[in-house]
């Protein structure tokens, strides 16, 4: 049995580079990550270290820098600003082929400071419950009321800058590497990419045999 040669976790595409380019790429990568961050009075932008991933077998990735997007807002009675009480991470890699050469990937995930990720409604509704336990002796009446219409607006938001920098990320990985899609894989593992922009003639890589 063989394997794919390349692996990916959020990715549009197999973003391939080759052990060449990898020094270059993974240089100039994180130069135009860095140009991400930003502060406004709604949000900020972070830019900082990810960790590395180990958990494939074979496609051990190497992080590239992590994007942090966060909505920070106060809630009437309470003294300090509840900054963090949730948040998007994109980490960018550069993942290691099974055979050779490596692509660029990345993974989001939505964090709180109650379960750690939230991964589906149930895990926000017990967030905003969690908030109003943490806070209860504070919170005045009235943001009590309102607490569950400020955090599912939040929500959204955070939802829609993280879309937003998903597609700079895309645009910034498909600038340094040769874009592919999975033409085909077998059942014995033997796979075949695709180039994603063909020219005059469709380029295709056989791998994982």
């Amino acid at each position: 049995m063989g394997t794919g040669n390349f692996m990916k976790r959020d990715a549009k595409k197999y973003y391939v580079v080759t052990d060449e380019q990898r020094d270059y790429v993974v240089d100039a990568v994180y130069e135009e990550l860095e140009k991400l961050e930003k502060k406004t009075s709604e949000y900020s932008i972070h830019f900082g270290v990810g960790e590395d991933d180990y958990r494939v077998r074979g496609h051990f990735a190497e992080s590239i820098g992590e994007i942090s997007v966060r909505l920070p807002f106060s809630l009437a009675g309470v003294e300090e600003e509840v900054a963090d009480i949730f948040w998007a991470d994109i980490n960018v890699y550069i993942r290691n082929g099974y055979y050779e050469h490596a692509n660029l990937d990345y993974e989001v995930t939505i964090k709180d400071e109650i379960f750690g990720e939230i991964e589906d409604e149930d895990e926000l509704f017990g967030l905003i419950e969690a908030i109003k336990e943490e806070y209860g002796d504070e919170i005045t009446q009235s943001s009590k009321e309102k607490l569950s219409v400020v955090v599912i607006k939040r929500y959204v938001r955070l939802i829609e800058l993280k879309n937003e920098l998903i597609q700079k990320i895309e645009e910034i990985l498909e600038k340094y590497s040769e874009p592919y899609n999975l033409y085909v894989q077998f059942d014995n593992g033997e796979t075949i990419y695709a180039a994603d922009k063909p020219k005059k003639k469709q380029k295709t890589a056989k791998m994982g045999i």
